[in-house]
């Protein structure tokens, strides 16, 4: 179930979440209750509500779930499944704990919670938290500099800049005279 975020009140006294009464109104101009003409204008923000709403105690939405539970007492063939789907590594289920006010759950999830999904700043793709900094050394977009001469190459590319490509690396002789200290 859900909780009332935000809440605003029409002049008949029906209170609606902001989103979804600002949602209904670009399409109907009503209440959804009374049918009577509403603008967002005549809406006004219930403030006693609001901090009731603000202050109740709250699991965060990455918390263990029932087929979470169910996932981690099945078998591994039912692990890897929930695992694929989720993107995290296999037997690993989303359980977060953490319990708060409404009001500090987005700063919990956005700052703290290791099973939310982030950004990876080099690809964009949406990462669990948790798997971040493994993400990150496998990232196929991240670019790396050479330790040799200081390219900067994708690290996927960077064991064939090394063998083909670094003008710094040590190679051995191409007339096989068997020296092996030459450059590039």
């Amino acid at each position: 179930m859900k909780v009332l975020e935000d809440p605003k009140c029409c002049q008949d006294g029906h209170t609606f979440c902001r989103v979804c009464i600002r949602t209904w109104l670009k399409d109907n101009h009503t209440c959804p209750v009374s049918r009577r003409l509403l603008k967002v204008s005549g809406l006004t923000t219930v403030r006693p509500i609001g901090s009731i709403v603000d202050n109740l105690k709250v699991r965060c939405r990455n918390r263990a779930t029932e087929t979470s539970a169910v996932a981690t007492r099945s078998s591994k063939r039912l692990r890897t499944a929930a695992a694929r789907k989720s993107g995290q590594l296999q037997g690993e289920v989303k359980c977060c704990n953490w319990i708060g006010t409404l009001s500090e759950r987005k700063a919990h999830q956005e700052k703290n919670c290791k099973y939310h999904d982030v950004q990876c700043g080099t690809c964009a793709d949406m990462v669990n938290r948790s798997q971040l900094v493994r993400h990150k050394r496998k990232c196929r977009r991240a670019w790396k500099k050479c330790q040799y001469c200081d390219t900067i190459v994708y690290s996927t590319k960077l064991v064939d800049h090394w063998k083909t490509k670094c003008p710094e690396v040590a190679i051995s002789c191409p007339k096989k005279c068997g020296e092996d200290t030459i450059l590039r």
